[in-house]
């Protein structure tokens, strides 16, 4: 079309706070088209198959590559995942560079396991968790995902695109569940 011109998002980052700063944060992070590319749910569980295991190997590695950095509560849905992440005093990393990194490396690694047609949408969404209580209902959330979703992703999903299949572990599934630990104090300094 002619004098159409694409106009890029602005950032869903909240533009008042500095994402270095100690707390905790909520985080959900998207496929590109919402395809159901890192397993399925059966009986209020999530299944990950090769592209859903490699997501949660990379997840895990974050802390080791930032040791300001702590994980809390995480799980690998279909079409996305959700975790709490818990930059401690000393980060210098926005959380941004922090979820670029993961999904760089989740990406290449599922491309060289033979997804090349693997990509994460756009950003992702944040919450900056304020309080306890705040945190625990999160957490609540990301261990119920799966029992709420239960494979509801099939009826929003192009049948005509390709969904990929386990490889690994001898093509037995593997069960994720989630856990976090006690509380470790205010969430946000100065919230």
């Amino acid at each position: 079309m002619p004098g159409f011109r694409y106009q890029r998002l602005s950032s869903p980052r909240l533009k008042t706070w500095d994402y270095t700063r100690t707390g905790h944060y909520f985080v959900t992070i998207c496929v590109n088209d919402r395809l159901p590319f890192f397993g399925n749910i059966q009986n209020n569980m999530m299944i990950l198959n090769e592209p859903g295991e490699i997501v949660s190997d990379i997840w895990k590695r974050v802390p080791d590559l930032w040791t300001s950095i702590s994980l809390d509560a995480w799980i690998v849905m279909p079409d996305h995942m959700h975790g709490i992440v818990h930059l401690q005093f000393g980060t210098t990393k926005p959380l941004s560079d922090i979820i670029g990194a993961f999904k760089t490396l989740s990406s290449k690694q599922i491309h060289l396991s033979g997804y090349p047609e693997f990509r994460w949408q756009r950003s992702f969404h944040d919450r900056i968790i304020r309080d306890d209580d705040e945190l625990n209902r999160i957490r609540e959330y990301i261990v119920n995902n799966p029992k709420r979703k239960n494979n509801n992703i099939n009826k929003r999903r192009d049948r005509s695109r390709p969904v990929p299949t386990g490889k690994r572990n001898n093509g037995k599934p593997i069960v994720v569940t989630s856990s976090w630990p006690q509380s470790t104090g205010p969430r946000c300094s100065g919230s």
